[in-house]
């Protein structure tokens, strides 16, 4: 092969290794924020089920007091 045949080939094989990494990179980037994303909505799920318990629970509901400047 010529030199310069070597040296493109070279050239892409550095570049399509960057972009390789690159995408691994992004691929464990994406999965942490997944992992993330589930956390997140399995809490708001648990805190809209303890706010609508919290709300039809017929506990001590008595009213607040108004405040002191009425």
């Amino acid at each position: 092969m010529s030199s310069e045949l070597v040296k493109r080939l070279d050239r892409i094989e550095e570049s399509f290794e960057f972009q390789d990494n690159t995408i691994e990179t992004l691929s464990e980037v994406l999965i942490a924020q997944q992992k993330q994303i589930d956390k997140l909505e399995e809490s708001i799920e648990k805190l809209q089920q303890a706010l609508s318990t919290a709300n039809s629970e017929p506990g001590d509901q008595t009213p607040e007091p108004p405040p002191p400047h009425y």
